[in-house]
């Protein structure tokens, strides 16, 4: 292992129901989003870092340009994914 990779973590992108934190309350876009972060931070992220793994998700991304093209270059390149297909989001198909 080479020195830069020594002692990083592994990273998990997951990709599930993203929904719209700015919706408007009671929306299926805001439950949407609240259900989908619930599961990040209450199943994900607990169970990935019991195992030194980080998770994010693609609303974590802070580079600018476009948001499918970084999201395929996340699910490329990620040593793992995590798929939560709760409700049969569209966006995660």
């Amino acid at each position: 292992m080479s020195g830069s990779q020594e002692g990083a973590r592994t990273r998990a992108f997951v990709i599930g129901p993203i929904g719209d934190r700015d919706a408007p309350s009671g929306g299926a876009a805001q439950i949407a989003y609240e259900n989908g972060l619930e599961s990040f931070e209450r199943i994900i992220v607990p169970a990935c870092s019991g195992l030194d793994i980080d998770a994010f998700r693609s609303d974590h991304i802070f580079k600018g340009g476009e948001i499918p093209e970084q999201v395929f270059r996340q699910i490329r390149d990620a040593q793992i994914v995590i798929a939560d297909l709760t409700d049969a989001n569209p966006n995660v198909m």
